[in-house]
């Protein structure tokens, strides 16, 4: 039986709506009432059966705003994969919303390879953290990842369940609870997490530079449309090389 040093983070005890979604129509509605502002960002796909397959689509994109959470089936069996929801493509690419997860650089940059997705305005939690809270992580070495687990534990209270026999599942097939519930952890706490160190940033004089923490996928979309992020430092360059390295590298280990 698995020892938890914390209570196990649910998202059920925020009191928010968690809608499961498998149709265009109902996505788009959904998405429309998203107001600009702060989102737990997340996506799955379903994971290769043996080296050297063709990597699976993303299948699912998960968003926590402060009373909802959309789980957005993007691709299934039934679902053709240039089937993407226009409203949903909108908001991924609107700066006026700002999307928060964790490593999720890699992720940003599978999304534009599977459905030419441009993301903007997206939050690395794990660079935000040692921006906000470099106390805390002087010392640890830069391109080391610091995971959604990890980072809920400390900035909750809560432990984050992270099931591999849910993570490695199927995400095209119909969700089952407890798949829903692992997605919707995911992005729920990614939004605390952001609120957390939002509030510990305020503190901060002079703040970091968002170009440390935040970007654009693709990079040519940051450079050429965005003054202030268009002249990265070049530290903040390295770093989110570093992250989608360290994402590549973790997904070789999952065998996709």
């Amino acid at each position: 039986m698995k020892q938890h040093t914390a209570e196990l983070y649910s998202w059920e005890k925020s009191g928010v709506r968690l809608h499961y979604i498998t149709d265009l129509a109902t996505a788009e509605r959904e998405v429309s009432r998203l107001r600009p502002g702060p989102l737990g960002f997340d996506m799955e796909w379903k994971p290769m059966k043996y080296k050297g397959q063709q990597a699976n689509p993303v299948a699912l994109i998960q968003l926590a705003s402060r009373g909802t959470i959309l789980l957005i089936q993007t691709f299934s069996p039934t679902t053709p994969s240039e089937v993407f929801p226009q409203k949903l493509r909108d908001m991924l690419g609107d700066r006026e919303y700002i999307k928060a997860g964790a490593g999720i650089q890699g992720d940003c940059k599978k999304l534009w390879e599977d459905y030419r997705v441009v993301t903007r305005n997206c939050v690395d939690l794990g660079l935000l953290a040692r921006n906000a809270d470099s106390t805390r992580w002087e010392g640890s070495p830069y391109p080391d990842p610091l995971g959604l687990a990890n980072l809920c534990t400390i900035y909750t209270g809560f432990s984050l369940e992270k099931d591999r026999s849910v993570q490695l599942s199927n995400w095209e097939a119909k969700l089952n609870e407890e798949q829903q519930n692992y997605a919707a952890n995911d992005c729920h706490s990614g939004l605390k997490i952001y609120k957390k160190l939002s509030a510990l940033m305020s503190g901060i004089s002079p703040r970091p530079s968002p170009d440390l923490y935040s970007f654009d996928y693709p990079l040519q979309y940051t450079l050429e449309t965005s003054p202030s992020l268009g002249s990265c430092t070049a530290i903040g360059l390295l770093v989110l090389l570093a992250s989608v390295l360290v994402f590549v590298a973790q997904h070789i280990t999952r065998g996709e």
